[in-house]
């Protein structure tokens, strides 16, 4: 098994660009906010911002349903020994939302 040195290098530098993006924004919003009421815990969840409820929405969303997951169904859906009784996942995922988001967002 060869390791792909280029990719490693490419995957390294993507996330050292988003921490830095993340450290950037965070330094030049740290006093948004500040003087503004409102509820402390929701202005700590969502750091200051109003998401609204389409943006919220899909957030959960791609939270719940990552690349991960929907590899892993068609991976085991493929595997011979398991077949499609192994994608039943996405059904109690779906529920998981809909629940989630009625009550949360």
């Amino acid at each position: 098994m060869a390791i792909h040195v280029e990719g490693i290098v490419a995957i390294v530098i993507f996330y050292v660009l988003i921490l830095f993006v993340g450290i950037w924004a965070a330094w030049k919003n740290k006093d948004s906010g500040s003087a503004e009421g409102g509820d402390q815990s929701e202005r700590i969840m969502v750091g200051g911002r109003d998401i609204g409820l389409f943006v919220g929405a899909f957030t959960m969303t791609a939270t719940w349903v990552g690349g991960g997951y929907i590899n892993g169904t068609a991976e085991y859906v493929y595997l011979p020994d398991y077949g499609l009784a192994w994608a039943q996942a996405p059904f109690g995922y779906a529920l998981s939302l809909v629940v989630g988001k009625s009550v949360f967002v």
